[in-house]
Formats: C-alpha cells, sequence, structure tokens
C-alpha cells in the first residue's frame, strides 16, 4: 500500500500538463449533448495513447515539441506498474503501441516485459474468441510476434488473421474485420496473401474506408486501393482524430493534393487534450449519473450548468417513464429531483406526471427499498427514499418492509462477535445508521456514540485513506450531533488531493478521480469549514 501511493504520483507529476482549476477539469469531460460522460479515469486524465503518438508525429512534422518521448515513457511505465487501472484488452493494446513506437524512436524497450506479455497472448488467445475483442487480440498478438522479431506465422494469431481476411473477402465475416487485419499487416510490414477477388472486396468496402484514413493508406500502399478511389475520399474530410489527420496528410502527398487545413486542425488538437497532456476523444452522449455528479460539483464552485440538459433529460424520462422498471426509473427521478432542487427546471406537472407513474410501479413493488437494504445497499436505498419522500408516495406495506429489515439488520449487526467486528464491519453499521436517521428509525444515541467511536478507531488506525468512510464518519456525527475532529478530517482529505487538478482521488490506493469524488470531498470541507471550501 504504502508502495503504490508514490509511484502513482511520482508518474503523475511527471507528465506534461498544463494548469488548470477543478472546475476546468471537469469540464473537459463535457459530452457534446451537454452533459458529462466517463468520470474521469487514467485515459481520459492522461489521454489515449495510441491517438496521442499520432499527434507526437504530427508535432514532430510541423517541428514542435507538444509531446515529449519521455510522456510515452512514463505512460508506459504506468501500465506496467498499475495494469488493474485498464480493461485488459486496452493494457495490451496500449503497452504494445507505445513499445512499439518507443522502439522506432531508438529507445531501449523493456524485453522482459514484452516477452511475458507475449507468452500471456498466446496462452489465452483462445479465450478471446467468442468476444468482441478477439480480432483486435489476434492484431495486436501480430504486431508484438513481430516487433520481437519472431516469425508470425508460426503462432495461431496469424492462423486466425488469414482466416479473417479470407472470411472477409467471400462475404462471410465483416468486411471491417478484414480490412483492420490488413492494414494492420501493411503497419507490420508484412505480406498480405494473394486472394481472388481481394480488390473488388476493397472496391467494394469503400463504405468502411470513407472515412477511415489509416486503412486508406495502408491499403494504397498495398496496391489494393487505386488513387480514384481515394480521390473520392478526400473531398470533405471528417477529422477528429490525430490518426486521422495524419493518415489524411500523407494520403494527399501521396495523390498530390493540396491540403492547408492541417496545421489549424492540429493546433486545435493540441488545445483538447487531456489534462495531463495526452490525446483524449470527448464522446457524443453522456451518462446522467456522471451529469449529475458533475453538476453537483460544478454547483459548488458556483459554476452554473446548462438547464437544457436537465429539460431535455426531464421531457425525454416523462416520455419514456412507462417502459421503465421501477428501479431504473427511481434512479433517473432521483438524479433529476435533486438537481431540481437546485435549479428548478421542472414544472408542476412534470414532477406530478413522473410522480404518477413511480407511484403505480412502486405499488406492484413495495418492497424494492426493503431488498436495498437487504443487500446492504445503502446508495441505492438513500436514492430511492429521497424519491419516495419527494413525490410523497405511501404504501403500508413498504414501510412495514422496510421497518421489518431495519430490525433485523441492527438485530443481526448486533450479535456479530467482536473479534469479527472489522472496518468492514463498522462501515456497515454506520450506513445503517445514517439510513435509519434519514428513515426517521429511532436508535439509542449511546449505540451511535459507541458505534461511531469503534469506526473512528479503526479508520485513525489504517495508513489506507478512503473518502467514502470519512463522508460516513462525518455524515453521522453531523446528524446525531457527535463531537467532530476537524484537524482529524482535515489532514485525512489533504492526503487525497489530486496536485494537478485541485481535485480529490477516492482512496490512496486506485488513485482515481472522480467527479463524485470531487463533489463529496468539497461538500465535507465545506461543512468543517463553515461553509468555505
Amino acid at each position: 500500500m504504502k508502495k503504490i501511493l508514490p509511484i502513482f504520483l511520482i508518474l503523475m507529476i511527471s507528465f506534461y500538463a498544463f494548469g488548470m482549476s477543478v472546475t476546468q477539469y471537469i469540464q473537459i469531460h463535457k459530452m457534446r449533448d451537454g452533459g458529462y460522460a466517463d468520470t474521469p479515469t487514467v485515459v481520459s486524465r492522461y489521454g489515449n495513447p495510441v491517438e496521442t503518438i499520432y499527434l507526437k508525429k504530427l508535432s514532430d512534422e510541423y517541428g514542435e515539441k507538444t509531446i515529449p518521448l519521455s510522456y510515452l515513457e512514463n505512460y508506459l511505465n504506468l501500465l506496467k506498474d498499475h495494469p488493474s487501472y485498464f480493461k485488459v484488452v486496452d493494457w495490451m493494446n496500449y503497452s504494445i503501441a507505445i513499445s512499439k513506437y518507443l522502439k522506432s524512436k531508438g529507445v531501449s524497450v523493456d524485453l522482459k516485459f514484452l516477452n511475458a506479455l507475449d507468452v500471456f497472448l498466446n496462452k489465452h488467445l483462445k479465450n478471446y474468441m467468442n468476444s468482441s475483442s478477439f480480432y483486435q487480440v489476434v492484431i495486436d498478438d501480430l504486431t508484438l510476434t513481430k516487433m520481437l522479431g519472431k516469425d508470425p506465422s508460426k503462432f495461431p494469431a496469424y492462423k486466425y488473421a488469414l482466416e479473417a481476411m479470407k472470411k472477409s473477402v467471400n462475404g462471410k465475416l465483416y468486411a471491417n474485420v478484414g480490412l483492420a487485419i490488413m492494414t494492420k499487416f501493411e503497419e507490420n510490414g508484412m505480406t498480405v496473401p494473394k486472394m481472388k477477388n481481394i480488390k473488388k472486396f476493397v472496391s467494394n468496402s469503400m463504405g468502411y474506408i470513407s472515412d477511415d484514413y489509416v486503412s486508406a493508406l495502408s491499403l494504397l500502399k498495398l496496391n489494393l486501393l487505386d488513387k480514384e478511389n481515394v480521390e473520392k475520399i478526400l473531398d470533405a474530410p471528417e477529422i477528429d482524430l490525430p490518426s486521422q489527420l495524419y493518415a489524411y496528410m500523407n494520403l494527399c502527398k501521396i495523390v498530390g493534393r493540396n491540403f492547408q487545413d492541417g496545421k489549424a486542425i492540429f493546433e486545435k488538437m493540441k488545445a483538447e487534450r487531456a489534462p495531463f497532456g495526452g490525446f483524449y476523444v470527448v464522446g457524443e452522449s453522456s451518462s446522467i449519473s456522471n451529469s449529475y455528479w458533475a453538476t453537483k460539483a460544478l454547483n459548488i464552485f458556483g459554476v452554473k450548468f446548462d438547464k437544457n440538459y436537465w429539460k431535455n433529460l426531464t421531457a425525454s424520462l416523462i416520455e419514456t417513464s412507462s417502459s421503465y422498471p421501477p428501479n431504473m426509473l427511481a434512479e433517473y427521478m432521483y438524479y433529476i429531483l435533486d438537481i431540481n432542487s437546485e435549479y428548478h427546471f421542472m414544472k408542476s406537472s412534470q414532477i406530478d406526471s413522473l410522480s404518477k407513474t413511480f407511484a403505480s410501479k412502486m405499488d406492484l413493488t413495495p418492497s424494492l427499498e426493503a431488498y436495498y437494504l437487504a443487500k446492504l445497499d445503502f446508495e441505492k436505498a438513500s436514492e430511492l427514499l429521497y424519491v419516495i419522500q419527494k413525490t410523497n408516495f405511501r404504501n403500508d406495506k413498504m414501510f412495514l418492509d422496510i421497518h421489518t429489515v431495519l430490525d433485523r439488520l441492527f438485530k443481526g449487526l448486533n450479535n456479530v462477535k467482536e473479534i469479527k467486528r472489522n472496518l468492514g464491519y463498522y462501515y456497515d453499521y454506520v450506513q445503517l445508521l445514517n439510513f435509519a436517521y434519514e428513515f426517521g428509525y429511532k436508535v439509542d444515541k449511546k449505540t451511535v456514540e459507541n458505534v461511531e467511536n469503534k469506526f473512528l478507531y479503526h479508520i485513525k488506525s489504517s495508513s489506507y485513506v478512503d473518502l467514502n468512510l470519512l463522508n460516513a464518519s462525518l455524515s453521522i456525527e453531523r446528524k446525531y450531533i457527535l463531537p467532530i475532529d476537524k484537524k482529524f478530517y482535515l489532514s485525512k482529505i489533504a492526503k487525497l488531493k489530486d496536485p494537478k487538478s485541485g481535485g480529490y482521488f477516492y482512496n490512496t490506493i486506485d488513485g482515481l478521480l472522480m467527479f463524485k469524488s470531487i463533489y463529496i470531498a468539497n461538500t465535507m470541507l465545506t461543512t468543517l469549514n463553515g461553509g468555505k471550501i
């Protein structure tokens, strides 16, 4: 535990970055529909390394030093030290792509790491056969094998690649799969075997190639795409990624077309990078939960949110509410009703409409709240309780079920042997106490004080810092009017601060910076500092 955080912070601080405020950090994740998506992850903070490599190629072409090689070296160290931060398929893809590029620039690569990855790929390749990522893994396996100086044709990935190309050419597999493999063959300096009708296949696949300039460039070099077809796809270009710009510029050079907008597009891409320097693709549509937490966080700093996003979301939910199961409807209503309490964008008729639909569904599933509690899913239980209270929903069976489950939970926790009462036990107990307070369920104050003291003891005894634990503890102390050790909380929260964005991590292990963690930390600071952040 003590080893992970210093490595993470050293890597983070060493990355090429621009200074920005926490609100700017949140805003870079704004989607085109006005909401927010992709709660900040390693990729959204440091950039997509594959696209960042192309941004570096463009940077070099324009004689600039936008992305230093050290950035990619540090990214590779992050991949090696913290593979759990990434999806396995992305982890392999990024590791291989960066290693290949660094090797092409004369930087020595970690052969021990790459050979271990090669063994892993060859051993587990079959496990991906029924997944949507199979051909991506095949392509990466080919690239790695070639990079290590081995003959790809002697390995299973080559056989799968040949079969896929043949099936695509013969119309038995999606055309884009065959095209992607052909593209990777060219990029790796490998020969695409002669196949009957392969040129006709490429010509008939122009719908896939029309905006895929990377594939078009490789297919042109393989003599599988003629210049006449290339000329057609160069008109009215749609370029959003560095890889597209790089390939498009090279296509223009090959066919002798003048293209003067490259530098302007490059400058735009430089300005749209992730906080720590790499290129990050902003998506089209948002996530409701991410938009909720982003809005809550921005509101703390007085940054007004675009009401139109929530107005449109409300209208859409009213229109489709009858098709949602009660648990999903309750979740979306929680987000909308809570934001409405701050921004007041809903009409009373809209609230009435959603409340009516919610009541009709809850009457059929009155035990939903008790179900959440029985599972110890206190977050969902609290959200549902909020909606119940906001819509004035009443159902005798529901309230009876909740009381019954609360009785059983408290009895069960009280009967746990002392030796088994660890940090997790007290965390569950404290969350239960927080819910009981919101529901109006009476608990003896001495019991609350005893549980909170034991919970704090476990938190203070650990070198691990977790925002959820701190927030649960502070919430209990506020609700039940218990003493608050302000200095303790401030010192712990300070250990979670991100030195670059000014936001806060969830804990000292995984380093995840999320809209929700930014909101929770700043809400706690506001409480502790008498209304000031």
